[in-house]
């Protein structure tokens, strides 16, 4: 469960630590809720995840590298699936393999909703058909801002700002990192 819908939020979302930001914390709350290995299911997640990123047209790796070298992103797709399709295939045989019990019972399954999942699905089926990347990303991000504000009301725009502001927070570090290391680089002849 936790690689494929890594995978499939990775193709959709373009970034394997996006994904994972956005996955983990749900998978660890499902390993705390139905006693299941933490580690486990939080592997599987980055697994998926890993896949999905390589498997994805809008992935920022996928746009820098075929636009550094004149290739067409979806022919790197193609590609990308004989590689990441058998070693997906075999992590989730392997996981079925090791799997002792059935985590999830029956009943917590029909409970799934399809309103909160339809921003991945139209990114991942805009994404598909070509559309612009940036236009994809935004129609997603506002799809998902508009079914959270219609379902959860007026403190779902709080927490919204809240959440946009502690992200924007914590690459501050990433951002200060990459500025403090490019110096460096740059101190040191090659």
């Amino acid at each position: 469960m936790g690689s494929t819908s890594g995978c499939l939020v990775g193709v959709a979302l373009g970034t394997s630590m996006g994904t994972i930001k956005s996955l983990v914390p749900i998978v660890r709350r499902i390993a705390v809720v139905s006693h299941a290995p933490a580690a486990s299911l939080v592997g599987a997640v980055l697994s998926g995840a890993t896949c999905g990123d390589n498997l994805s047209v809008i992935s920022d790796t996928a746009i820098a590298a075929c636009s550094s070298q004149g290739a067409d992103r979806y022919k790197k797709m193609r590609l990308n699936l004989y590689v990441a399709v058998p070693a997906f295939c075999t992590t989730l045989g392997t996981l079925t393999y090791m799997q002792s019990a059935n985590f999830i019972e029956e009943s917590q399954l029909t409970n799934t909703k399809l309103l909160p999942i339809l921003p991945y699905l139209w990114t991942l089926i805009t994404a598909l058909l070509g559309l612009n990347v940036l236009g994809v990303l935004v129609t997603g991000a506002a799809l998902a801002a508009a079914i959270g504000f219609a379902t959860q009301g007026i403190g779902f725009t709080a927490r919204l700002a809240s959440l946009a502001f502690q992200g924007m927070e914590g690459e501050l570090d990433i951002i200060l990192l990459a500025v403090f290391t490019g110096g460096l680089s740059r101190l040191f002849p090659h």
